[in-house]
């Protein structure tokens, strides 16, 4: 019943792999919508033929980090590899996918390193509440404004944010 519960992808490894790698040539097969460029013209820049490319994208298999790296490159991109603790060590729902990451970096500011991180983040935010006084006045919704001081501080390589409200 326990295996049950687990994601598909803890049924071993090659499993876990197969949905990192069709993750990955998700990404890949987006950026070539968006550029837009097809197959043939991927093949061309990548030195390798219209078949290499139509099998990596339809069958990644174990995909290997030099061809990630190529491909990735020859579309513009860029590849990072992230070990991450998503405090389920026994797999019950899978791995985070990589849309996750990308959409919280670019609402990060898109930074390159941690300097950028700490300045993208703005030093006072102004934050919005909603409450519903109709229940105990019949009034309508009314937005309550709260202005929060945001404050960064590093300790032994560790950061940590404080609010004041």
């Amino acid at each position: 019943m326990e295996k049950l519960k687990r994601h598909w992808t803890e049924r071993s490894t090659a499993a876990f792999i197969h949905r990192i790698s069709f993750d990955f040539v998700t990404q890949l097969m987006k950026r070539m919508d968006q550029v837009p460029i097809n197959q043939t013209e991927l093949a061309k820049r990548l030195h390798v033929t219209r078949s290499a490319v139509s099998q990596f994208l339809n069958k990644p298999g174990n995909l290997q980090l030099v061809n990630a790296v190529e491909y990735a490159k020859g579309l513009g991109l860029k590849v990072a590899l992230v070990a991450y603790d998503d405090g389920d060590p026994r797999n019950l729902r899978g791995p985070i996918s990589s849309e996750i990451f990308e959409q919280c970096w670019k609402l990060q500011g898109a930074p390159v390193d941690y300097f950028e991180l700490g300045s993208a983040l703005l030093p006072t935010c102004r934050m919005s509440l909603w409450y519903d006084t109709a229940v105990t006045t019949n009034e309508p919704y009314t937005p309550l404004h709260i202005d929060a001081q945001l404050e960064l501080t590093s300790s032994n390589d560790k950061k940590s944010v404080v609010y004041r409200a």
